[in-house]
């Protein structure tokens, strides 16, 4: 496995980090400092929750939450030194510090003098029900999207939090109290395949094939919607969250330190001298070890919403694809629209919006003429597609896999040209 992972570092050359000076506003104009440009980027990636638009929903969430956890007055039990050491153990040594500076291996090879004092703050933090502000704030870097050019256009770039790696222990410490308190069974639904323990892409695309492939047998048409969440876990809204593990039973002790945890962070942009910072007011923190299980809980309800007998919705995280089966294209397009109509619904109720454009919609049939149907999400058209790439697989109508073994193979040959050219200097 260490064999296969060198090779994809090798032919897989992440770019570096940049930090761009023009970025192009709202109203055409463009910034011309860096935290001019921070500011600029950092609104779009971080956006503030909206309180003045909230509805009437919105705000019962909120006070429910609120007067649910002010009822809390237990605190989880304290962590033991050896359990405190496995999970400083499990940190990847050398991975990049936040704020802080502090790397990972200096809290490893130093632990046997700090395990006192460590052991005395993370109790503390689990009595006081408390996240500290200081683990709270990320240093945010700058990446170029794979294809795109450095043209100041801020969709053409990632952002990456750096967090700190004593914050992430605490993370830690939380995570596994909660899977200790609550089978996994109980919480997440059966159509969740990412960040869920023995369940992957594989797992995912084979129950969306399984079902075209009985649908062919019974010469059923299928249709399958793919959605895009805006910005998924940045645009994450807190309230929401907190209301779903209060509501799924979760040890109010842990959520009143997850919403510790949620509250008062800080994302940092630029260089030493010339820096912006906002607050995030929405998010599954970007980088956070609690983030993946905060994104499950946040999206599990609308995976446990009754869509019919014919109607399957699945997720890899916040990939969502839902698969119609129905023997008329009429039939199709009427369950269709109750589907973006409950997603719809269920968008608004979470803070969240579906991206529309990118949208996608895949007609499975093997018949030479293809129905002629049209679709309307949001007040635009869904085209139906010849092929999708879903999970990393190229899916076409027929379910023939020729697009993506071409595309594999192609993938390949750009693998055996890189690693050759990483070889010569060597002489290899």
């Amino acid at each position: 496995m260490r064999f296969w992972n060198t090779i994809h570092k090798v032919c897989s050359s992440k770019p570096p980090p940049v930090l761009p000076i023009h970025i192009q506003k709202s109203d055409g104009s463009q910034t011309s400092s860096y935290a001019e440009a921070g500011e600029e980027l950092l609104k779009k990636w971080f956006p503030s929750d909206d309180l003045q638009s909230e509805s009437f929903y919105h705000k019962n969430i909120r006070n429910e939450v609120k007067e649910k956890l002010d009822l809390c007055e237990g605190a989880p039990e304290p962590i033991a030194l050896d359990s405190l050491e496995d999970i400083i153990k499990s940190l990847k040594p050398l991975k990049a510090p936040g704020p802080d500076g502090i790397v990972s291996l200096v809290i490893q090879k130093n632990f046997g003098v700090l395990s006192p004092t460590l052991l005395k703050i993370y109790n503390a933090c689990l009595s006081l029900k408390y996240f500290p502000r200081a683990w709270k704030e990320a240093n945010v870097i700058v990446l170029l999207k794979r294809g795109k050019s450095n043209d100041g256009i801020s969709s053409s770039y990632r952002p990456i939090s750096l967090l700190s790696h004593l914050g992430k222990v605490l993370e830690k410490i939380i995570l596994n109290r909660v899977f200790e308190t609550n089978l996994e069974s109980e919480w997440v639904s059966n159509e969740q395949f990412g960040f869920v323990k023995n369940r992957s892409t594989i797992d995912a695309l084979d129950k969306l094939v399984t079902i075209v492939e009985n649908d062919q047998k019974s010469k059923r048409y299928t249709l399958s919607l793919f959605f895009d969440i805006k910005g998924a876990f940045d645009n994450a809204w807190h309230p929401g969250i907190l209301y779903k593990l209060v509501d799924k039973g979760f040890d109010l002790s842990l959520i009143k330190i997850i919403e510790s945890y949620l509250s008062d962070r800080c994302a940092m942009y630029g260089n030493s001298s010339d820096f912006f910072n906002t607050s995030l007011e929405k998010s599954c923190p970007q980088g956070g070890i609690l983030s993946p299980f905060l994104w499950l809980i946040n999206i599990d309800d609308l995976l446990r919403v009754n869509f019919g007998r014919h109607c399957v919705v699945q997720a890899y995280a916040d990939d969502i694809c839902a698969t119609i089966s129905a023997d008329t294209p009429q039939k199709l397009i009427h369950m269709a629209n109750g589907v973006f109509m409950r997603f719809c619904e269920w968008a608004g109720n979470n803070k969240l919006k579906f991206d529309e454009n990118k949208t996608e919609a895949l007609l499975f049939t093997r018949k030479h003429k293809v129905p002629d149907i049209t679709l309307m999400f949001m007040n635009t058209r869904v085209e139906i597609k010849e092929k999708v790439r879903y999970l990393g697989v190229i899916l076409d109508r027929k379910l023939s896999w020729n697009e993506h073994g071409t595309t594999r193979v192609n993938a390949a040959k750009q693998y055996s040209l890189r690693l050759m050219s990483a070889a010569k200097p060597h002489g290899v």
